[in-house]
């Protein structure tokens, strides 16, 4: 399983999950996992900063992960983690726009318990 949270709660996380962190850049301190093929693009991320254009963002972003192969994907996550229980984090609080979300609904587009 898949699960997704946010850097701020990385000490609260349930015992069994193995955080990775899908960031641009982890907060300095975070000493945990980096899976940065998850990141979204330094020119998706620059323009969303100055337009805020979630709909731009998601299309872009979107297309990012449309090149990628879930599988693959899942695979590596797997492979960094030793384990199936792993947790992505970025900053973005639960219901705050964050690129985590759409990671989430692509893997399960693609099979995955997220």
């Amino acid at each position: 399983m898949i699960y997704t949270s946010y850097f701020a709660r990385c000490n609260k996380l349930p015992k069994g999950l193995v955080p990775i962190s899908i960031a641009r850049q982890a907060p300095a301190g975070y000493t945990g996992l980096e899976y940065k093929t998850l990141a979204p693009a330094w020119d998706i991320l620059s323009e969303y900063k100055q337009t805020k254009d979630e709909r731009t963002y998601i299309q872009q972003y979107n297309y990012q992960l449309f090149l990628l192969s879930a599988d693959q994907v899942v695979k590596e996550l797997k492979e960094l983690a030793q384990s199936d229980q792993i947790i992505l984090l970025c900053y973005e609080k639960p219901d705050d726009f964050c690129h985590r979300h759409l990671v989430a609904k692509w893997l399960t587009e693609h099979g995955y318990d997220t």
